[in-house]
């Protein structure tokens, strides 16, 4: 999901971050960072540098979605706190006997 305005991302942080769903799931949302991001914190935290700045600032990354919340379902529950500019759960295709599924993988992006 991407907010359009940075301080719509970090209410909806605050505010959404273990917030309860209508089945009773907790949701946990913070700002996506990519694996480089969290390695150069990890760093700057022991004492090294970096210079390399989050071009993701109104991404938000949100786990512990349950598999019968759909993307318009999410959206609809961010969009309290400002613009959704995109939403996107995660999914993998699953082959069982000759069909193949899309299996909800419980994770997701809200930007």
């Amino acid at each position: 999901m991407c907010f359009e305005e940075s301080d719509s991302a970090k209410t909806c942080i605050e505010k959404a971050n273990k917030l309860k769903m209508d089945n009773g799931e907790e949701l946990y949302v913070s700002k996506f960072e990519k694996k480089s991001e969290r390695t150069r914190k990890l760093k700057m935290e022991m004492g090294k540098n970096s210079n390399n700045e989050s071009k993701n600032k109104n991404n938000l990354y949100v786990k512990f979605i349950n598999e019968s919340v759909d993307e318009d379902m999410l959206k609809r529950e961010f969009e309290v706190y400002g613009p959704v500019s995109s939403v996107k759960i995660q999914v993998e295709n699953v082959q069982k006997g000759d069909k193949e599924y899309q299996v909800h993988r419980g994770f997701g992006y809200v930007s």
